[in-house]
Order: C-alpha cells, then sequence, then structure tokens
C-alpha cells in the first residue's frame, strides 16, 4: 500500500492550488502575490480600464490560473 498522500489533478494542476495571474483580454497580464491580492488588482484594473465591468472574487479567479 502506498503510505504517500497525493492531491488530486484536473488539467495538469493541483486542486486547491492558489492562482496568482490573470490574462485580461485587453492584453493586460495581471499578477498577484496570493488570490487576494490578484482579486484586488484586477478588480483596479477593470474599475481603471473597463468602467462598468464587475466581476466578483470567484468570477475573477475562475478565469485565472
Amino acid at each position: 500500500m502506498d503510505s504517500m498522500v497525493r492531491t488530486p489533478v484536473r488539467h495538469g494542476r493541483r486542486l486547491g492550488a492558489m492562482k496568482t495571474q490573470l490574462h485580461c483580454p485587453c492584453g493586460e497580464h495581471i499578477r498577484g502575490t496570493d488570490e487576494d491580492d490578484l482579486v484586488e488588482k484586477t478588480q483596479a484594473h477593470l474599475a481603471s480600464e473597463h468602467p462598468g465591468m464587475t466581476y466578483d472574487r470567484e468570477q475573477i479567479l475562475f478565469i485565472a490560473h
């Protein structure tokens, strides 16, 4: 019996892995130090470059990698 704990993988990445990067369709590449920072920076980018577009945390992390 293998005693190693394995992390499930989906589409080549570990489930639960922290997402810290996002590529906006406008070409902007946004990086955060952690998910909270990425969400904050993405929302700031949206406010300044795409007024009227709003995404919540879940939506941002869904498209992040």
